[in-house]
């Protein structure tokens, strides 16, 4: 409806309604703790599904936002994803039936990014870029570190403003198949699909993965493995 046909009551509506997408927005913000490493993002304290840093939290597979078990210990997957995290219990199984050759898209849309659809429209899963800047050790350091029992790595700024601040990353390992791998890596998923459309690499995307004997890089994952997922803002 063009402006100038609007009525005053609908022009009203309309102003309200950007009211309340824009409060919703910045409370969803605020619900949840994070900090400023000086990148020009706000990186979440906590992976989705966790508590406090130190929590691995759930473990979802790429362009997905729920985990399909019900219970991790023991592991126990939800009726109808008896195989686990394989590539038939996939969103776009078969195929994939996006993010592929076809479509060209490489990033993943709102409605398909966990962070998104969980927290709320103003959080998203890093890309691969944004993970990649936090590797610079110019900028960043990265130290193996405990928090309680549980191994990970403690990223600290280094950038002027930003001096000292941090965030925890759990080696929270990963779900291939029907299975926790315990391979010792951390895992976290970007929003980036694999550059290399040919063939099997359609299935794959890029993953953030490292450990105490692996130095931190954004390698690839299976689309269909169950990675944690660390938010970012902004």
């Amino acid at each position: 409806m063009p402006e100038s046909s609007k009525s005053f009551l609908d022009l009203l509506i309309e102003f309200f309604q950007k009211l309340l997408e824009l409060l919703k927005s910045k409370s969803e913000s605020e619900v949840h703790d994070y900090v400023e490493m000086g990148d020009g993002l706000k990186w979440a304290s906590c992976n989705i599904g966790a508590s406090k840093p130190e929590d691995f939290g759930d473990y979802i597979a790429w362009g997905e936002s729920e985990p399909k078990y019900s219970s991790l210990s023991p592991l126990k997957f939800k009726p109808g994803y008896e195989q686990g995290y394989d590539w038939q219990c996939t969103k776009y199984f078969p195929g994939p039936t996006k993010y592929n050759a076809d479509d060209g898209k490489k990033i993943l849309e709102p409605k398909d990014d966990a962070a998104s659809v969980r927290w709320g429209s103003s959080w998203r899963i890093p890309t691969a870029d944004e993970w990649e800047r936090l590797l610079d050790n110019k900028n960043f350091t990265w130290e193996v570190a405990k928090r309680g029992s549980v191994e990970g790595f403690t990223v600290t700024s280094k950038v002027k403003g930003y001096e000292g601040n941090q965030i925890f990353l759990p080696i929270a390992c990963d779900i291939v198949g029907l299975n926790i791998a315990q391979d010792g890596l951390g895992c976290y998923w970007t929003s980036a699909a694999e550059d290399y459309y040919y063939e099997q690499a359609r299935l794959y995307a890029k993953a953030l993965r490292f450990g105490k004997e692996c130095p931190p890089g954004v390698r690839t994952g299976g689309r269909c493995d169950g990675f944690c997922i660390r938010p970012v803002s902004g």
